[in-house]
């Protein structure tokens, strides 16, 4: 009798077994505090304790499986915050990414113009600026850019892409006015009656965008536009890898950042047509102010964080 049950439970756990391997069965090997207990010759308890025994155990090991399983397919379909896991998700590309590295490679090309603005023609803003160089106001540029960029990784990771792209495109047209003042609107004031330029006196209004500002102006605009670039010249790599392809991300990155030696040369291509005399100056700095206000609206109204669906997995 006793062989006869051994047989048959050996026989019964090898079929389970090879169920397991096959996928058939449950694979794990946990059960909820319940085992399957092998009789020996001593003993005591009969055969139907044994059969029940194992069924027990058995349907404890299929429950705890089920429960795992629903555990794991509920955390791969939703993080832990609530959000979406997009690894489920089939990667997409957007046409918004063309806009978004439109305007990350305006941005750097006019942060760049600005820095190097004055250095194609130092001998008129020496004349303007007496006392002051040329080079000095390229040098405390550059040494607010350093300065800011200890602060780039921090910024971004805090607000997001969007919202530190838009802070600094608003902080550098401010930078650009505290620069050159508001004669670039001119014109524009005196369509509408508004100004110097609108005036009666015409030697008031032919000298009314001829004026530069003080140099105490002209060196905190500067500063603002110092600590502006960094956002433009460090976060190529990374609106790259938010909205572009994998194939396309090498190239994305050099446009941006080409743009910034596209900046350079406009500054000595502009500069050194304008910037002969002081209002030739004064009328540079305004051009530079009014065609970056125009890129800092479409930047504010155009510019995002992330695409609804990431471009790869």
């Amino acid at each position: 009798m006793f062989r006869r049950k051994g047989f048959v439970q050996v026989l019964v756990l090898t079929l389970i077994g090879a169920a397991t391997v096959c996928g058939f069965a449950p694979s794990t090997t946990r059960t909820m505090d319940k085992t399957i207990h092998m009789p020996s010759a001593s003993s005591q308890y009969g055969e139907g304790h044994v059969g029940s025994t194992f069924t027990r155990s058995v349907s404890s090991r299929i429950l705890m499986d089920s429960t795992m399983k629903t555990k794991t397919t509920r955390t791969r379909l939703q993080a832990t915050n609530g959000d979406v896991d997009y690894s489920k998700i089939e990667p997409k590309v957007y046409k918004q990414r063309w806009i978004q590295l439109g305007y990350l490679s305006m941005l750097a090309l006019l942060s760049d113009w600005i820095c190097f603005s004055v250095a194609a023609a130092p001998a008129t803003f020496e004349s303007a600026y007496a006392g002051h160089s040329a080079a000095s106001l390229i040098d405390i540029f550059l040494f607010t850019n350093v300065a800011s960029c200890f602060l780039i990784t921090d910024i971004v990771s805090k607000f997001g892409l969007e919202k530190s792209i838009k802070f600094a495109s608003a902080l550098m047209a401010v930078g650009c006015f505290f620069r050159s003042g508001f004669s670039c609107f001119g014109p524009l004031l005196a369509m509408v009656g508004i100004g110097a330029a609108a005036s009666s006196d015409p030697a008031a209004a032919a000298s009314a965008g001829a004026d530069l500002v003080p140099y105490w102006s002209l060196l905190t605009g500067t500063i603002l536009v110092g600590a502006a670039q960094p956002f433009f010249q460090c976060t190529p790599p990374l609106l790259s890898a938010t909205w572009f392809g994998s194939d396309e991300r090498a190239t994305s990155t050099a446009i941006a950042l080409n743009f910034n030696q596209i900046g350079i040369a406009t500054a000595f291509l502009v500069g050194g047509e304008m910037a002969t005399s002081a209002d030739g100056l004064s009328n540079y700095f305004g051009i530079i102010s009014a065609t970056c206000a125009v890129v800092t609206i479409g930047t504010l109204l155009q510019f995002q964080n992330k695409p609804p669906i990431p471009p790869s997995s």
